[in-house]
């Protein structure tokens, strides 16, 4: 099976157990880092139990929490540090170095390692495609000593980024969307893991901050891939033979999916979006492909940087199409249409559409069509162009991989869906979770629901509410099923 970047290092770390859904394992750890606040516990342990040299293949304490001082008990902590390291074979950053989590991601940091450090900020080093957790002085001090890391599998959340940031947006404002739509405790048992045609826009800088702030959603660290990115920043470190090419296999799937769009993505430290309609700015959909004609495409998004004056005279003389994105389409395509993204679907499309829950729609141009009463129908175009995200979007279609027979596999979470899709071949057991309805929806074959003794029949096109509380149930037959809840 097709592995993503967290099982290709956790499976090439392995010590003890199987990579099974939280399962108890123990991994190598390749480097160690601990400072003057927790560095003393480790080595007073490497002291207590009598140890010779440390393990890994580089430990490191660094002075830079504790470095000014109206007493001697900082300057007797960082001596014994110093003198520590230097009988543990241990490197030792002295006072006005650095910090140590930057620091460390510049001179030591690799891809494809792993990495156990006693500080908060330790998932940095994930910006270079290392596995970087942070944990207390005595687990590191057990692991620099050769003793691994003891922990569950993890599931894994990919986080997709797709476009690229606009100026006056941050790496900052990255993590805070992921934090607005999993919340605080939405990554809890969750290694992250960045991936999409975004991350390749993203600076090791930026990557740095988006790894560092993964904690914030409850995971216990993140990483990116290692590409050319990386081999330039480990250049003008004068580290370039650390260099490990490291991508998500091809098919590669992940526990979770969550999209962040940043070429719809703003500041998010100064409040509010300025354009709302009815507390909104827009509507959020997604779109799933169940059949097209040969061909066929739909529009997203502009294909350049349009101003609102554009956008009024081209929809007023009809030549509004030759500003879109036009995107070509295959059944099983996966959409994700953010607010404010001008939108429409081609001829010869059939999707199934789930979206926020709103009335907010605005309709800015109906090629010339009428209405039944004969008529034009009602556009909106000022209120549109208040909202509208007027930057360019070079988009093609997500093309989800293969689904497992009998499996189920995550498609999108955002902050008001979230989507799976099932390929149901023989049975499946699933249940609700007690907190939203499960909409069910057949996009191909035919099947039964079976649930408290009564069975359901459906075919293609046919959709069933699920009530939050139903709990266990099961599908039998052959095909494919949309399931979307709130």
């Amino acid at each position: 099976m097709a592995e993503n970047i967290v099982f290709q290092i956790l499976r090439s770390h392995l010590m003890e157990g199987e990579l099974t859904p939280g399962a108890p394992i123990a991994i190598r750890v390749d480097q160690t880092l601990g400072h003057d606040l927790t560095g003393i516990m480790a080595g007073q342990t490497f002291l207590a139990v009598g140890a010779d040299r440390v393990q890994t293949e580089a430990s490191v304490f660094y002075c830079d929490h504790n470095t000014l001082c109206v007493s001697g008990e900082n300057a007797d902590d960082h001596l014994f540090l110093k003198t520590a390291a230097a009988r543990f074979g241990v490197y030792f950053s002295k006072p006005g170095n650095g910090i140590c989590h930057f620091l460390h991601c510049q001179r030591f940091a690799r891809p494809g390692k792993v990495m156990l450090g006693a500080d908060s900020h330790t998932p940095t080093s994930g910006a270079l495609g290392m596995l970087a957790i942070g944990s207390g002085g005595l687990t590191v001090a057990e692991a620099a000593l050769g003793q691994g890391f003891r922990m569950n599998v993890p599931k894994v959340m990919g986080v997709k980024l797709v476009g690229r940031l606009h100026p006056g947006v941050a790496a900052k404002d990255i993590a805070l969307e992921l934090l607005r739509q999993v919340s605080v405790k939405g990554g809890i048992g969750y290694i992250v893991e960045y991936c999409g045609d975004g991350v390749k826009e993203l600076s090791i800088s930026e990557r740095q901050t988006i790894a560092n702030m993964s904690i914030e959603i409850g995971a216990t660290t993140g990483i990116f891939p290692s590409d050319e990115r990386t081999r330039e920043f480990l250049k003008a470190q004068r580290r370039e033979s650390d260099y490990v090419p490291l991508q998500p296999e091809e098919g590669a799937t992940y526990d979770k999916v969550v999209e962040i769009d940043l070429d719809r993505l703003g500041p998010l430290g100064g409040g509010a979006p300025p354009c709302r309609e009815k507390g909104e700015q827009g509507k959020t959909e997604m779109w799933y492909v169940v059949d097209c004609k040969p061909e066929s495409t739909l529009f997203l998004g502009f294909s350049r940087a349009v101003t609102p004056d554009e956008l009024r005279r081209r929809a007023k003389d009809g030549t509004i199409c030759e500003l879109l994105n036009r995107v070509a389409v295959h059944p099983g395509d996966v959409f994700f249409v953010r607010p404010g993204t001008l939108h429409a679907i081609g001829a010869g499309i059939l999707v199934a559409e789930i979206q926020q829950n709103s009335d907010t729609t605005f309709r800015v141009y109906d090629y010339n069509r009428l209405g039944a009463d004969g008529k034009p129908r009602q556009l909106h175009l000022e209120r549109a162009a208040e909202v509208m995200n007027y930057a360019p979007m070079h988009r093609a279609a997500d093309t989800l991989p293969p689904c497992p027979p009998d499996g189920v596999q995550e498609v999108l979470t955002c902050e008001y869906f979230r989507v799976r899709r099932a390929e149901v071949k023989t049975r499946i057991s699933l249940a609700t979770d007690g907190e939203s309805f499960t909409h069910l929806m057949c996009v191909r074959g035919e099947g039964n629901i079976l649930c408290g003794g009564k069975v359901y029949p459906f075919r293609q096109g046919d959709s069933y509410f699920l009530p939050a509380a139903l709990g266990e149930y099961a599908v039998e037959g052959g095909g494919s099923l949309i399931l979307s809840g709130v």
